[in-house]
This record gives C-alpha cells, structure tokens and sequence, in this order.
C-alpha cells in the first residue's frame, strides 16, 4: 500500500510560499537621481528617491537570495522529487496543479517547465515496468548525507526491419 500523501492544496501551499519566503526579500526600488548641486570637481551629486508607479505606490521587487530549484523546494518540503512530479501531475492531482503551477514560475529559466524536463534529465523514478535489472547502492556525500542511487538496465529492443 502506497504511503498517503503528507499535503493537502492548503499545506502545500503553505510550504512553498514558505519555501519561497525563506530565499527572497522584498526590497523597495530607488534610482540615483541628480540633487541639483554640484560637488568640488564639477560632477552633478546625486541621492536615490523612491522608484513611484502609476498608482502612486513605491515600487517594491523580490530579491532572490538563492536561485530557486526543484531539488532545494523539495528538500524543503522533505519529499522527493518524484513525488513533487506526481503532485505537478494534474491528471493524478488536479486539485494541486494551481499551486504547483505557480511555484514553477519565479525564475522560469532555473527551473523545470515540464514533467518531461524532469524525465528528461533523469531526476525522476522510471515508470513502467521495463526493466531488466536494478541494483541499489547506498552512500554519504562529504557531508555525510545519505544518498540512494539505483541503476535500472532495460531490456534491448530488436527493430524489425522491412525489405
């Protein structure tokens, strides 16, 4: 029997904004603007003002502290990243996708767009059972983290091939 899932939509939401939280700051926009006054060589002093948008409003940006990644959001979500791809599924979790969704967004260049991204590069677990062989190894990284590795050997294929 599979393990039940350890979120619900509000406590996944609730952790990835967590996530997100503890590697950004918001930081309030300002620009270098000339004071009118010149200091002893010539050169115009300048001081930073408040960037205002349209509203009236100073504008305030997300400061990445720490590049967003897949492996650091499910470390911080102690889960693995197969289980982050079955919850970015929406065919086996529609009920998660809006929040999955957005967690992806932030920084679209650091981050996988796709499930298949992911099963492109290999992060995820081989689905399927075309398998010929598999071997588990456990080790410790340099700062002894435990780490499993399995290596999977799938059966060759013969191609027919046409006169």
């Amino acid at each position: 029997m599979a393990r039940p899932r350890e979120y619900t939509p509000d406590t996944l939401e609730r952790a990835v904004k967590k996530y997100f939280r503890s590697i950004t700051r918001q930081v309030p926009l300002t620009e270098m603007v000339p004071t009118g006054d010149k200091d002893d060589k010539g050169h115009p002093i300048m001081e930073p003002r408040a960037v205002i948008n349209d509203l009236g409003k100073q504008v305030v940006i997300t400061e990445y502290l720490l590049p967003p990644s897949v492996t650091d959001l499910c470390e911080a979500l102690h889960i693995h990243r197969s289980t982050w791809a079955n919850y970015c599924d929406s065919d086996l979790h529609p009920e998660l996708e809006e929040i999955t969704l957005h967690a992806m967004q932030p920084n679209p260049d650091d981050r996988y767009r796709t499930i298949d991204e992911m099963l492109a590069d290999g992060s995820l677990v081989l689905l399927g059972t075309d398998v010929k062989d598999a071997r588990a190894v456990s080790t410790q990284d340099s700062m002894q983290n435990s780490m499993f590795a399995v290596s999977l050997t799938r059966p060759t294929r013969r191609c027919s091939t046409r006169p």
